[in-house]
Parts: structure tokens; sequence; C-alpha cells
């Protein structure tokens, strides 16, 4: 047993120095190909991310159009009713259109600083965008 031992350990090392220095790949090109390969799903992931980017700004921005159209709705609604709680909804809704306005300056301002900052800001703007719905909503029952 202790023969057939040294024969593999005397066996594995000849093969491990007859394989040194020749090439991994005989053709030598496969780093080149990696590389290639790993820039094209570079560009693929950034081309793909400015797609998410311009589909999310352009329904951010349409919400956000949609949200003022409702606001000022609910003013006018506001001045024909006269009614005595109107100074309390009046508060409610000027909230409204200054969190909309940084809403949409939030959106305006936003520059790409990488995959994780984007799903950090796609989030909170969506988050902030749905609190600004749901307040219209209950603002918009109180008022009719």
């Amino acid at each position: 047993m202790n023969n057939a031992m040294c024969v593999v350990i005397v066996t594995l090392a000849g093969t491990l120095i007859a394989g040194c220095g020749q090439p991994a790949n005989p053709k030598g090109d496969g780093a080149g190909e990696n590389a290639a390969n790993i820039t094209q799903s570079l560009a693929d992931a950034r081309t793909e991310y400015r797609a998410e980017w311009e589909t999310f700004r352009r329904e951010a921005a349409k919400n956000i159009a949609n949200s003022e159209k409702e606001l000022k709705s609910l003013r006018q609604k506001m001045a024909h009713d006269g009614s005595r709680l109107n100074a309390q909804y009046d508060n409610e809704v000027t909230l409204l259109e200054q969190k909309n306005r940084e809403l949409k300056k939030t959106l305006d301002e936003y520059n790409a600083r990488g995959q994780s900052e984007w799903e950090v800001f796609k989030k909170r703007v969506q988050h902030d965008m749905d609190v600004v719905d749901t307040a219209m909503t209950e603002v918009s029952r109180k008022i009719q």
C-alpha cells in the first residue's frame, strides 16, 4: 500500500510539473472573450437601467401632474363650498401641494449614482407618491 501511494504521488507530481508553462487555453484567447462578454453585460445593464429610469420618470411625472390637477380641483370645491371646515382642509391641501412640488423637484434633480442608490430612490419616491395619493383621497372624501 505504501508503494502504491508513492506511485500516485510521483505520477501527480510529474503531471503537475509537465503542465507548468503551458497555457490553460491552447488558443490563448479566453481572457479576451471573457472581457468582451463582461463589457457587453455592463453595456446591457446600463441600457436596461436607463430604460427603467425613463419609464419610471415618465410614470412618476404623470402621477405628479395628475395629483396637481386633483389638488386644484379640491381647492375649487372648497371655494364653492364655503364651509367653516375649509380652513382645516385648506391646510391639508397646502401640505399636499408642497409635498407634490418636493416630489417633482426630487425627480427632476435625480442623478444616477448606481443600482443600489437607484433602488432606494425609486422606493422612496414611490412611497411618497402613494402617501400623497392616499392623503388626497382622504381629503377629497371629507370635502364631498
